[in-house]
């Protein structure tokens, strides 16, 4: 089966790098795999190297996450009404101009099966894309953004939702589409790990150690976790943390 990844970030965050490993073990099951992405993507000359195909997008790609809103004025942003019209004004920029772009990659690789692989809402420009050229379309859930109408019906197009966790299926249930997904986790290359190190000396201890490993940027959460151990702190004095990546 020929299959057409589409991945819409500009490389600085998990859902690149995670194709990137999944790329590495595909073309040895007999697929034949393609990828577009924008043409800044940061891990571009990675994905030549593998040897995939690639299909590059013009234009500026959006980092993940939700910075967009994160600018806007708290109250502003709480506002069910500004949420709905926001996520009409984002369907409609992601699914013009930009994925007429994206279809013209899509009649290139000619593929049997679109994956979007940063899921509906920011993928929105890969299943309008496919639709149009009736090609299927598989999505993978890796957050929990809003699905507000516009996407609601677009997602009723997708066959099927491969979400990273049971929240994140929880999630796509609510808005519907439970039937059609399913969990599938994040992958882990144990080849990049070393168990054998010694522990971090500053780790050591007795009590509960909390890890939150990832990109470090404020969508991503990290700031609620301190937030609560500062909370545990006069219940468990002993209590650890351990925050681990790069970003922001």
């Amino acid at each position: 089966m020929s299959v057409l990844f589409v991945e819409l970030t500009d490389g600085s965050g998990g859902s690149s790098r995670s194709l990137l490993q999944l790329l590495q073990h595909l073309p040895q099951t007999g697929f034949t795999i393609s990828v577009a992405l924008p043409e800044h993507n940061r891990l571009m000359k990675e994905f030549h190297k593998l040897g995939v195909r690639t299909h590059p997008l013009p234009g500026t790609a959006p980092g993940p996450g939700p910075a967009a809103a994160a600018r806007e004025p708290r109250g502003l942003r709480n506002s069910g009404w500004y949420r709905a019209l926001s996520a009409r004004r984002r369907f409609a920029s992601q699914v013009t101009e930009p994925g007429t772009q994206l279809a013209e990659a899509l009649r290139s690789a000619a593929p049997g099966l679109v994956y979007a692989n940063n899921g509906l809402v920011i993928g929105a420009r890969a299943v309008a894309a496919a639709g149009t050229l009736r090609v299927p379309v598989l999505c993978h859930e890796r957050g929990l953004q809003s699905v507000h109408s516009p996407y609601r019906r677009l997602g009723r197009t997708v066959r099927r939702f491969v979400c990273i966790s049971h929240a994140v299926r929880a999630h796509v249930t609510r808005a519907g589409f439970g039937p059609r997904s399913e969990v599938v986790h994040n992958g882990i290359d144990l080849a990049a790990f070393h168990p054998g190190i010694a522990p971090d000396p500053e780790l050591q201890g007795t009590g509960p150690l909390l890890v939150s490993t990832g990109r470090l940027t404020r969508w991503k959460g990290v700031h609620v976790l301190l937030d609560a151990a500062a909370r545990l702190l006069p219940r468990h004095p002993d209590l650890r943390v351990a925050i681990a990546g790069t970003g922001e």
